[in-house]
C-alpha cells in the first residue's frame, strides 16, 4: 500500500467504525414511536432488541471466514452497504416484521464490521496496531454517543421517526465511499476449513467465566441502551432529557477507557479494578429502585462506570493468554458464547418488562445479573488460578 493510500485507509477504517453500533442503539430513544406508528407487539420489540447482539454472536466468524474467501476489503464495502440498506429501509417499513426484518438486516452489516476492523489495523498499520485500534474504538465510542443523544431531537423534524432513523443510514454511505477505491486492494485466499480451535478455551473454568462475564456484561450494556430512554421517560423526564441521561451513560467511558484496562492489564493482582468496575452496577440499580428520578444523574454515571467493564473483560483474555494465539481463540471463544448469552438476556428482559407490565422486576433482574457477574469478576482476576487455567486449555 503506497503512502497516498494509507491516509485514505485510516479514514475508511475511521468511519466503518462510526456504524458499528448507531444501528442498535438509535432505536432507544425514539422505541414509544416506532411502536406506536408500526403498531410492534411486545413480543416483537423483545425479539427486535435481541436481534443484534445474535447478530454479533453468529456473523462474526462468518465475517472472518469471508474475509479469508473473498478479500477482507470486500466484505468490508459489503457489511457498510447492508449497514446503509437496512437502515434506510427500515426507515420506510410499513409493517412490525418488516421493520424488525430491516433491523437485522442493518445490525448483521454492523456485526460483519466488528472482526474487520482488527484485521485491516494489522494488516495495513502493523506498527501502529495500538494507536490506530485507539482511534477507532474512540470514533465508534463517540457514534454512540450520538446516536443516542441525537435520534430524539431528530424525531421532531419532517418526517418524525423515520427520518431520525434513517439518517444514520447516510452515514453507511458516506462510510462506503473511500471504500469503492480502497476495494482495489483486495486479494482473495482459497478456503480452508473453519478453525474451531478457538473454542478450545472453553475446556477450562477460566474460558466459560470470561465468556459468561463477558455476556453479562454486554446484556446489561445493551439494556441500558435500549430500554432505558423508555424507562427515564416513564419516571418523569422529559423524551429528550432521558435518552440524554443515556447518552450521559455512553459517554462516561470514553475517558475512562483509555486507562481503566490498562491498569487491570499491568496490575499483579487485577481483581480491585475489576471488581470496582463491575460493582458500580449493582450500585446503580439500587439506587434506580429506590429513586428513579432523583438519582438519575449519578446511577447513570455509575453505569457508565459500569460500562468499561467491556473492554477491561476483554484485557483479561489477553492477559492470561499464553501466546498470540491463544488470545485470538480466548477472545473468539469469549465473544460468540458471550454475545450469544446476552442476546438471551435482553431478550428475557424484554418478555420480563411485558409481563410484568412495570419496571422494578426488570431492575431487580439486572441487580442480579450484576452480582453473578461480580463473582465472576472476582474468579477472573485471580492471579494464579488463571494461570493454571490458562495453561491447561492450550
Amino acid at each position: 500500500m503506497t503512502r497516498r493510500t494509507s491516509p485514505l485507509m485510516l479514514v475508511g477504517i475511521v468511519l466503518l467504525a462510526l456504524n458499528l453500533f448507531p444501528a442498535a442503539v438509535s432505536i432507544g430513544p425514539v422505541l414509544s414511536q416506532v411502536r406506536g406508528g408500526l403498531g410492534l407487539s411486545d413480543w416483537q420489540v423483545a425479539v427486535m432488541t435481541a436481534v443484534p447482539l445474535l447478530a454479533f454472536a453468529t456473523l462474526r466468524a462468518l465475517s472472518a471466514s469471508a474475509a479469508r474467501v473473498f478479500g477482507v476489503h470486500r466484505v468490508a464495502l459489503i457489511s457498510v452497504l447492508l449497514v446503509a440498506i437496512g437502515l434506510f429501509s427500515r426507515s420506510l417499513a410499513a409493517g412490525p416484521w418488516v421493520f424488525v426484518l430491516l433491523t437485522a438486516v442493518a445490525v448483521c452489516g454492523s456485526a460483519g464490521l466488528a472482526p474487520l476492523l482488527p484485521l485491516l489495523t494489522r494488516r495495513h498499520f502493523p506498527d501502529r496496531v495500538g494507536s490506530v485500534t485507539a482511534i477507532y474504538t474512540m470514533a465508534a465510542a463517540i457514534a454512540t454517543v450520538l446516536a443516542v443523544a441525537l435520534t430524539r431531537p431528530l424525531s421532531h423534524s419532517e418526517g418524525g421517526w423515520r427520518t431520525a432513523l434513517g439518517v444514520w443510514g447516510a452515514v453507511a454511505v458516506v462510510a462506503a465511499l473511500p471504500w469503492l477505491r480502497l476495494v482495489s486492494h483486495d486479494s482473495t485466499h482459497r478456503a480452508g476449513r473453519p478453525d474451531l480451535s478457538g473454542f478450545r478455551a472453553l475446556r477450562t473454568p477460566l474460558g466459560w467465566a470470561l465468556a459468561l462475564s463477558f455476556g453479562l456484561q454486554t446484556a446489561q450494556v445493551f439494556t441500558v441502551l435500549q430500554w432505558f430512554p423508555t424507562f427515564w421517560h416513564h419516571k418523569g423526564f422529559g423524551a429528550a432529557q432521558a435518552a440524554l441521561l443515556v447518552a450521559l451513560v455512553a459517554a462516561v467511558p470514553i475517558p475512562l477507557a483509555l486507562f481503566v484496562p490498562a491498569t487491570a492489564m499491568w496490575r499483579r493482582d487485577p481483581r480491585p479494578v475489576v471488581f470496582g468496575t463491575l460493582l458500580c452496577y449493582p450500585l446503580a440499580y439500587a439506587g434506580l429502585l429506590l429513586h428513579p428520578h432523583g438519582a438519575a444523574i449519578l446511577c447513570a454515571i455509575l453505569l457508565g462506570i459500569g460500562a468499561v467493564g467491556t473492554p477491561v473483560i476483554l484485557v483479561m483474555v489477553g492477559r492470561w493468554a499464553r501466546t498470540d494465539d491463544d488470545a485470538i481463540a480466548m477472545v473468539a471463544a469469549t465473544q460468540s458464547v458471550g454475545y450469544a448469552v446476552a442476546a438471551l438476556c435482553l431478550f428475557s428482559f424484554g418478555t420480563l418488562r411485558h409481563l410484568s407490565q412495570g419496571w422494578d422486576d426488570g431492575l431487580v433482574a439486572l441487580l442480579l445479573v450484576a452480582l453473578v457477574q461480580l463473582v465472576l469478576g472476582w474468579f477472573i482476576g485471580q492471579p494464579h488460578r488463571a494461570r493454571s487455567d490458562a495453561q491447561g486449555a492450550s
